[in-house]
């Protein structure tokens, strides 16, 4: 009988032998994944597979043998599908002309002001937790216990922002175990779940409305005929002031988690958490070198 996956992991990390066997294991149920899951054609599944196979290693390396490796594999690829689908859709309006210019190039020719992304202090440290501005020990784990917890409340309070690939450096940076936080994380969107989507919606209209809008000024730039020229102009109107509700309705939603549910996730009470992100805030503005610096890009 086959040893479990679990088994065949724990013996290569105490034996170093075993790899090539082990990597097929894993990479067979990789590649698999997808289509329990999924209607995606053989194409799809294999640029899931590539996109996913360098991580494997990593996998391995961190898998504690406190629970199944099944369990751990199968959480990870969960949430690199969530990722791999919110790329594959990012990309999906402008994969055949994205090349030729930025939106931000799109939208300054056209006499657009271009949306200003969010500066919210908690949201900068999940992007760039490694160039957080707090004492960090050699593990890169940081010093002070108490703001260990505080910035795992900022976590989850700002989890529709998060991404998934941070989470094992935010895990080490506030000490916590990898998987354990994936949990919570996927609890807390799961609460916040209807927003989420809804911001998601008026992505995707947003997009479409930019995509419609450029289409229209590029036709512009050739026509010559009075008539068309006329409907062209009307069109791109149209589109610019759809686009610019939508960008104003996506800036309008501020999607946080409730401070009583990051207390019921995390076992705490809801003014513990209310004034550690308080403290936590207060902790970062007085850093005046740091955010200015982050504010400024």
């Amino acid at each position: 009988m086959k040893e479990t996956l679990t088994r065949a992991v724990i013996l290569y990390k105490e034996t170093g032998e075993g790899w090539r066997d082990l990597l097929e294991r894993i990479s067979l149920i990789v590649y698999r994944y997808p289509g329990k899951w999924t209607d995606w054609d053989e194409d799809k599944c294999s640029d899931f597979f590539l996109q996913f196979f360098p991580k494997i290693p990593g996998i391995v390396k961190r898998f504690q043998p406190r629970f199944k490796f099944e369990t751990f594999l199968s959480n990870s690829l969960e949430w690199f599908m969530k990722t791999f689908n919110e790329k594959q859709k990012k990309y999906k309006y402008y994969e055949n002309w994205v090349n030729e210019r930025s939106e931000t190039e799109v939208l300054v020719k056209s006499g657009l002001k271009p949306e200003l992304k969010e500066t919210e202090t908690e949201k900068r440290l999940l992007e760039s937790p490694e160039n957080c501005p707090f004492k960090l020990e050699e593990s890169g784990r940081l010093q002070d216990p108490a703001l260990r917890r505080r910035i795992l409340y900022a976590v989850l309070l700002r989890v529709a922002d998060l991404d998934d690939h941070r989470i094992p450096v935010i895990a080490t940076l506030v000490d916590v175990d990898e998987e354990w936080l994936y949990e919570r994380t996927r609890k807390a969107r799961n609460l916040i779940s209807g927003k989420i989507e809804r911001r998601e919606k008026l992505r995707h209209r947003r997009n479409e409305y930019w995509y419609q809008f450029d289409i229209a000024r590029k036709r512009l730039e050739t026509v010559c005929d009075n008539e068309r020229r006329g409907k062209w102009e009307k069109k791109a109107e149209i589109c610019r002031h759809r686009y610019m509700s939508a960008s104003r309705n996506i800036k309008s939603l501020h999607i946080t988690t409730a401070h009583k549910d990051i207390g019921r996730l995390l076992d705490t009470p809801p003014g513990t958490v209310s004034s550690g992100l308080h403290l936590l805030r207060k902790k970062w503005h007085s850093m005046e070198s740091w955010t200015s610096e982050g504010q400024s890009g």
